[in-house]
């Protein structure tokens, strides 16, 4: 096999994976390199993250309460403040939070 074939091979690799990126990110294809490489760092990170928040575990009451039991502990003046936060989530207790509520409520619990 000679060294121009082995070039030629190689550039249709890269062009295949090339086509295979810009599918996966939904970018259009283009012949500007200088073009194509903005799109992808533009365009990969957001791909990346859309890829991890489908993939990364739910949020569970189990995990909301252990992460609410070692705040508290840590300074034990935050219990009034996350009792009223859950009264305003019209809950006594973090298994009484709807499902999708606890990202929000993880999410205003970190702020006290």
């Amino acid at each position: 096999m000679s060294l121009e074939s082995k070039i030629e091979n190689l550039t249709l690799a890269i062009n295949a994976l090339n086509v295979n990126i810009a599918k996966l990110v939904n970018v259009p294809i283009c012949d500007e390199p200088e073009l194509a490489a903005e799109i992808l760092d533009r365009e990969l990170p957001k791909a990346k993250a859309e890829k991890e928040a489908l993939t990364s575990p739910a949020l569970t009451h189990k995990d909301v309460q252990d992460f609410m039991l070692s705040f508290v502990r840590e300074d034990m003046k935050r219990k009034p403040k996350i009792k009223k936060l859950l009264a305003e989530y019209s809950a006594s207790k973090v298994s009484d939070l709807d499902v999708d509520t606890l990202e929000a409520f993880k999410a205003e619990l970190v702020k006290l």
